[in-house]
């Protein structure tokens, strides 16, 4: 269960004596904990809906749903809160070109930009596909393996990303957005 979830943070104590907690947390903006929705402990028995009251030295001052005391919030004290990964929303361009030059490094490819902007003019915005974080990944897997079989040099080109795109059925299940 826990690779298809995202640790979002975790509870590191009670504050004050009407249930708050401490909530340490591992967004880029940390107060955007409470704006994905309701988070779950690690064996997703109980679900948490985040209420930020503050910040106080690196962490987040929170009220959860249904705790009221601050024996209630001393019990939850070293609990991870995680939100499934479905419910993360699709990334911003910026962050699908980051994606690809984070795992191009990973696969030692040299990163173009140029290329990534190809495969979106081409084989996402006409079709209205979804930028999926997995994407990246998943794609220049796909390219070192077409690289490989016809002993070409690992690179992102175009030519390359129109063959990996079309030959391999890559977007199979990626069907364009409703």
């Amino acid at each position: 269960m826990a690779d298809r979830r995202v640790l979002m943070g975790i509870i590191t104590g009670a504050h004050g004596v009407r249930g708050e907690v401490r909530v340490k947390s591992f967004t880029a903006e940390p107060k955007a904990i409470a704006g994905y929705g309701p988070l779950e402990d690690e064996g997703g028995a109980r679900r948490f809906a985040l209420a930020v009251r503050g910040a106080v030295k690196g962490v987040l001052i929170a009220r959860l749903d249904g705790i009221t005391d601050r024996n209630a919030a001393e019990r939850l004290k070293g609990t991870r809160l995680y939100l499934p990964r479905a419910a993360l929303p699709e990334p911003g361009e910026d962050e699908f070109y980051h994606l690809f030059e984070l795992y191009a490094a990973e696969s030692n490819c040299e990163y173009r930009s140029e290329a990534v902007r190809h495969l979106l003019e081409k084989h996402y915005r006409p079709q209205g596909r979804a930028l999926r974080r997995c994407h990246a990944r998943d794609f220049l897997k796909q390219l070192r393996n077409y690289c490989t079989y016809n002993d070409l040099p690992l690179e992102m080109r175009a030519e390359y990303i129109d063959t990996v795109s079309r030959s391999f059925n890559f977007f199979a299940g990626f069907g364009a957005v409703q």
